[in-house]
C-alpha cells in the first residue's frame, strides 16, 4: 500500500478492500429462482454456501447459468440464499420403478403427503389414485420406489436388493393378482419411450 504526502499535514493512505475473505452476515436472506437440474421443486430451499448449492441443485448449465451464478456470487459475500427450482408440472417427471407410468412429485413434502399411511405417509390408501392425485408406496401403480425429485438425474438411480432365504423374510413386489415378482435390481426410468426426459 502506498502512503504519500500531498501537502504538509495531509497524508493519503490507500487501503485495498476489493478482496473480502470472510462471509458477511447481512441479516437478511436473498432469493433466486431458476430452472435447475435437480433438487426440490416449487418450494424455497435455504442454502448456506456454493457447495450446498451444487449438492442440492446441481452445477450450472446452458439453461440456468445466469440464475446459478447470481446465487453463487451472492454466496461469495453472504450466506442464507433461498433457492426455488421451477419446473413445468405437465412435463417434469420423476423416475419410477414402473417405467411406463410417469409421475410428478416436486419435493419431499409432496411425496410424504401422497405416501400411503401404512408406509409412514399421510395418504389414506383406500382413496383411489390418479395422475393428478397419485399414491406412492409398495403395491401402488408407480411401484415401490420413486425418485425424490423430477429430472433426468433420477434416471441414474438404481436399487439393489438382497433377499432372505426364508419366505417370511423376503421382500416382494406384489401385483393386483397378489403374485410376487422377486427382483434384485431395479433401474429407474422417466418413461423415455414417451419422450419425457427433460426437467422442465
Amino acid at each position: 500500500m502506498a502512503d504519500f504526502t500531498i501537502s504538509p499535514g495531509i497524508v493519503t493512505n490507500e487501503i485495498d478492500q476489493s478482496i473480502r475473505s470472510t462471509t458477511v452476515s447481512t441479516g437478511s436472506v436473498a432469493g433466486v429462482i431458476g430452472e435447475f437440474n435437480w433438487g426440490p421443486a416449487m418450494i424455497p430451499t435455504l442454502v448456506k454456501d456454493e457447495l450446498d448449492l451444487v449438492d442440492q441443485f446441481g452445477e450450472p448449465t446452458q439453461n440456468n447459468h445466469i440464475e446459478w451464478f447470481n446465487g453463487k456470487n451472492y454466496l461469495d459475500y453472504a450466506s442464507d440464499l433461498n433457492v426455488v427450482r421451477v419446473v413445468d408440472p405437465d412435463t417434469a417427471m420423476n423416475a419410477t420403478f414402473a417405467s411406463n407410468n410417469p409421475v410428478y412429485s416436486p419435493n419431499e413434502e409432496y411425496y410424504t403427503e401422497k405416501l400411503i399411511a401404512e408406509e409412514g405417509g399421510l395418504r389414506d390408501s383406500s382413496v383411489s389414485s390418479n395422475p393428478s392425485n397419485p399414491a406412492f408406496g409398495m403395491g401402488q401403480s408407480y411401484g415401490g420406489w420413486v425418485a425424490l425429485y423430477p429430472g433426468e438425474r433420477g434416471n441414474s438411480l438404481r436399487v439393489e436388493m438382497c433377499f432372505a432365504t426364508e419366505r417370511a423374510h423376503t421382500m416382494g413386489l406384489r401385483d393386483a393378482a397378489n403374485t410376487v415378482n422377486y427382483v434384485n435390481e431395479v433401474d429407474f426410468s422417466q418413461n423415455t419411450a414417451l419422450g419425457i426426459t427433460g426437467n422442465r
